[in-house]
């Protein structure tokens, strides 16, 4: 087109040179003129291109017959190519709407899979109004409005798919988001109690990721809510298999938590875990899963309550005890023998209380624990010490239902190890494995004993000489002294107390 024009330029510049010497056609000459620039608006280069050049070659015919002073000749070629140019128009422009309505209903198409009427509204729906209103012009042969309505619905359109578009990248990432829970899901599920459910949602993914590359997004994010669906009903099933086991567990540790104190500090909160946990029970029995796990949950968080305020109610008393327990250590000890031992114990029962302040009650509870050790030990070496009973009226040796038992003390000039308890009580230090093994609960290393730890001591064995009657029994060999040999030189659990059996 640019090159007609500017060839019609050249000849129109040509017809005002001669139109002084000749009766120049200028009204038919233009008239074909813009005719054809008219036929270029409605594409007839593309619909019907042999008219619309034949017309181009009849006005440049018409410029040529000027330049040889052939007026008449020169309007009837003008005359010629506008015809041209009209039966170019006439054919184009029906083509032109209708192809231009058919591209805007698809790309409406296109809007609404990818779901601008979640994304555009308001553009889709002005879109579609568009599109109908050009059906109506073009029914009604007014081809031309039908051709611009189209177009403005198309910018429309255009303008709603942009807006959608945007959603795309974060479906892309949603979709990346449950592969990878799918994948965790499966890897949770070794009994393959959700199989069915996660392969539906793998399935329903796949879909997801195609459609998405089609540009589908409307159906992109349908199979997203129904893969989401399955991996929600894959959850609950894989969480449902194990919520009986987790039933039992929690009751088992209310109950130790119960038998801890726990009904003592927090026994509200015992009670609604045990509740939550009936009606776990209960609806499971009734197959309704979703709300059994939430009670479950429920009872764990009621759990953890009753842990929490059992733990900081057990510190608290143990911190109160063992600052009893010192004052009256420090009350008896007038001579100030076992300073450094209360006070070892008092920095114990102010890093206690650090830790319940920080609300770390079972780490305070631990430190006072370990003063308590401490403070007992010296409570019953004190009284040996000023020849008067302990402050506590526990002995080192103490007998409870026809068992005997000891009570690991805490003494600077004469500190307990196995062998010398064996000693003691058995009048033989070779026979301290015999304690050892009855108190293995407490005792993880033969060497590591505590001020404070209470031990079982078992009666020895009878033996008979061979040969001897029924009854009859064997004498014990003579005890070896208690220092038959350095402590240096001694086997590992005839070790001092510096080694964890006594004081230091």
């Amino acid at each position: 087109m640019r090159a007609f024009e500017k060839k019609s330029f050249f000849f129109l510049a040509v017809i005002f040179a001669v139109s002084c010497q000749l009766e120049v056609p200028i009204k038919e000459m233009a008239r074909a003129k813009k005719t054809i620039t008219r036929a270029y608006e409605v594409k007839a280069d593309r619909y019907d291109p042999e008219n619309l050049k034949k017309a181009e070659a009849k006005l440049f015919e018409s410029h040529d017959n000027l330049k040889e002073d052939k007026a008449d000749p020169a309007k009837t070629s003008a005359n010629e190519a506008y015809m041209a140019a009209s039966e170019a128009v006439k054919k184009s422009l029906p083509l032109l709407a209708r192809d231009t309505l058919e591209q805007a209903r698809t790309i409406h198409v296109r809007a609404v899979n990818f779901n601008a009427e979640k994304y555009a509204p308001a553009e889709l729906a002005a879109g579609g109004a568009l599109i109908q209103e050009a059906d109506s012009l073009n029914t009604e042969k007014k081809y031309w409005d039908s051709y611009l309505k189209s177009i403005a619905a198309i910018d429309t359109l255009n303008t709603a798919i942009s807006a959608a578009e945007e959603a795309a990248s974060a479906l892309e990432v949603t979709i990346g988001k449950l592969k990878a829970e799918r994948d965790d899901l499966e890897r949770q599920d070794a009994r393959q109690s959700a199989a069915k459910e996660l392969t539906s949602a793998g399935t329903a993914l796949i879909a997801a990721e195609e459609a998405l590359k089609n540009d589908m997004i409307k159906d992109s994010e349908q199979n997203v809510d129904i893969a989401v669906q399955y991996l929600k009903a894959a959850k609950i099933k894989i969480a449902v298999l194990g919520a009986r086991e987790k039933i039992a567990l929690l009751r088992g540790s209310i109950e130790k938590l119960k038998n801890e104190r726990g009904s003592d500090f927090a026994p509200e909160e015992i009670n609604s875990a045990l509740g939550s946990l009936n009606e776990a029970e209960s609806l499971l029995d009734q197959e309704k899963n979703e709300d059994a796990l939430v009670k479950i949950t429920d009872a764990e968080n009621h759990y953890l309550a009753a842990l929490l305020k059992t733990e900081k109610g057990m510190a608290e008393d143990r911190i109160k005890n063992a600052e009893a327990l010192l004052q009256k250590v420090l009350t008896a000890d007038t001579k100030m023998l076992y300073r450094q031992e209360t006070d070892n114990s008092a920095a114990l029962i102010q890093e206690a209380k650090d830790q319940f302040a920080a609300q770390a009650y079972r780490e305070s509870s631990a430190k006072a624990g370990e003063a308590e050790k401490i403070l007992n030990s010296l409570n019953f070496s004190v009284g040996r010490e000023y020849g008067a009973q302990p402050v506590q009226p526990d002995q080192a040796v103490q007998q409870e239902d026809n068992v005997t038992y000891y009570v690991v003390r805490l003494n600077v000039k004469d500190r307990d190890c196995l062998w010398k308890i064996a000693q003691r009580l058995y009048n033989n230090a070779r026979m301290w494995p015999v304690i050892y093994v009855a108190n293995k609960d407490q005792i993880k290393d033969p060497d590591l004993i505590f001020p404070g730890q209470r031990f079982r001591i078992p009666p020895l064995p009878e033996s008979k000489p061979a040969g001897a009657p029924d009854g009859e029994k064997k004498e014990e060999p003579a005890p070896e002294p208690a220092a038959t040999k350095p402590d240096d030189t001694q086997t590992a659990p005839a070790q001092e107390a510096d080694q964890g059996a006594g004081t230091e």
